[in-house]
């Protein structure tokens, strides 16, 4: 049984962000643009029960050389170089992304801010 809002989580973080009202895909997701250079994937994991915060990293499948993909993995090993983040490849569009989760017992308007600007400055960082 859910436990999580995330309706009302999502438009109470548009609301404090000064953001358009989120525009909702069957409940379960939506996009944003909390600045002017990341879109955001705010997504709902209904079995998990888990909020998704997704960055893609490109607009394009992913296209890595070996020490791109080296330089990645290490970043990615157990989130050291990602503050918690995970970094993968979507499997339908091949877009490389960063993502993370929020379980429903931790999600709060605070903490889904600080998840969402963490996860914007990293995926800025590794633009670089």
């Amino acid at each position: 049984m859910p436990t999580l809002d995330f309706t009302g989580l999502v438009q109470s973080y548009c609301q404090s962000a000064r953001l358009p009202p989120p525009e909702l895909d069957n409940g379960a997701l939506c996009v944003i643009e909390p600045d002017d250079s990341s879109a955001v994937i705010l997504a709902w994991d209904q079995e998990r029960d888990d909020v998704l915060i997704i960055v893609p990293l490109d607009t394009r499948a992913a296209e890595l050389d070996k020490q791109q993909a080296h330089d990645i993995l290490c970043a990615a090993f157990v989130g050291q170089n990602l503050r918690g983040a995970a970094v993968g490849i979507d499997p339908t569009t091949g877009v490389l992304t960063l993502w993370r989760r929020l379980a429903s017992e931790a999600a709060s308007l605070s903490r889904l801010t600080l998840d969402i600007r963490n996860t914007i400055e990293v995926a800025q960082e590794l633009r670089g």
